[in-house]
């Protein structure tokens, strides 16, 4: 299931990516860089054929 704003690893015809989920104004889910970069890393449509094989998950932790 896919969640507006998490990060996912999904294969595309380029190979494993790993993008932030989202969607356009018109509902479509897109693939979302976080890369301030857009013009390199654009934001693009989700293909509707390729498989999410994860979802990324982050954690940390202060010691003291």
């Amino acid at each position: 299931m896919r969640r507006i704003g998490r990060i996912y690893v999904v294969r595309t015809e380029d190979g494993l990516i790993i993008k932030r989920a989202g969607k356009d104004a018109g509902g479509s889910w897109q693939l979302v860089s976080d890369n301030p970069d857009k013009h390199t890393w654009p934001t693009r449509p989700w293909p509707p054929d390729a498989p999410m094989n994860g979802e990324v998950k982050w954690t940390g932790r202060t010691f003291l």
